[in-house]
């Protein structure tokens, strides 16, 4: 292969990365230089905070044992959902915490967002995963 054709493939796959990379940085609210779009993070935070009654009815229906369960704010993330290209077919908010007062559990609630400033609906509230516990070393379905 000649030089010629390498630098040009290597210049083209540069591009394809850095455009993925800028994309995707757009995609998932922020804008081309950088600073995340906080408004609509606070908004979509409040809006779980005031439905956390819900979301917890929600778990409880699915899974009896669990008495309690404690989110933790902080974990409040939306992330885009792919179909493998490079535009998102999607944004999924998700909320983890523990429950029954064990830090030696996981927990977490999603929600489906068309629009990464889309507001949650706590009728489309999911868990994509089952609570889990430690036990034995390692992380076990919670039944």
């Amino acid at each position: 292969m000649s030089k010629k054709k390498l630098l040009c493939r290597l210049g083209l796959a540069g591009l394809l990365i850095g455009g993925g990379v800028v994309t995707t940085m757009a995609f998932n609210g922020f804008s081309l230089n950088g600073t995340p779009q906080e408004n609509y993070r606070k908004k979509q935070l409040n809006y779980l905070k005031e439905h956390e009654v819900d979301m917890i009815e929600y778990i409880q229906k699915r899974y009896p044992k669990i008495e309690s369960v404690q989110f933790d704010w902080s974990t409040f993330e939306v992330d885009s959902i792919s179909n493998g290209w490079i535009t998102p077919s999607g944004y999924n908010l998700s909320l983890t915490g523990v429950f029954n007062n064990n830090k030696d559990t996981y927990i977490a609630v999603d929600f489906y967002l068309e629009k990464y400033d889309d507001m949650p609906n706590i009728e489309k509230i999911k868990m994509l995963n089952p609570p889990k516990i430690i036990k034995n070393g390692g992380w076990w379905i919670y039944e």
